[in-house]
């Protein structure tokens, strides 16, 4: 017997929310650094990384700081938003085989396409 189609699709929008976190996570960690290398980029530095730095800018506090042990690389990115797209093909894939008696109680998945 085949697994109930809106435990599936529930599982798939699961799977779908967790992926939309992890590209907010990396939202959270690049858009503070843009908009201060947009905003004043001689009060910016990377930290953990063999690049030095002017003590005048290493030595200040409170300015903003890339921690470049945390911040993601090109193809962390890529993987972040290809999951994200799998994951929300497979949701409208998984929505189509709700019986429609049963839509009315489900959110929809979001048409991005």
């Amino acid at each position: 017997m085949s697994e109930d189609p809106v435990r599936k699709y529930l599982d798939g929008k699961a799977k779908l929310d967790k992926a939309l976190s992890e590209v907010q996570k990396l939202a959270s960690v690049v858009e503070p650094i843009g908009s201060a290398l947009r905003r004043d980029p001689w009060h910016l530095i990377v930290s953990n990384i063999d690049v030095g730095f002017p003590a005048e800018v290493s030595l200040v506090s409170g300015i903003p700081t890339l921690n470049a042990q945390q911040w993601p690389n090109a193809k962390q990115i890529a993987e972040t938003l290809a999951a994200m797209h799998h994951a929300q093909h497979e949701v409208s894939n998984l929505w189509a085989t709700v019986p429609t008696k049963d839509k009315g109680n489900l959110t929809p998945p979001k048409q991005v396409y």
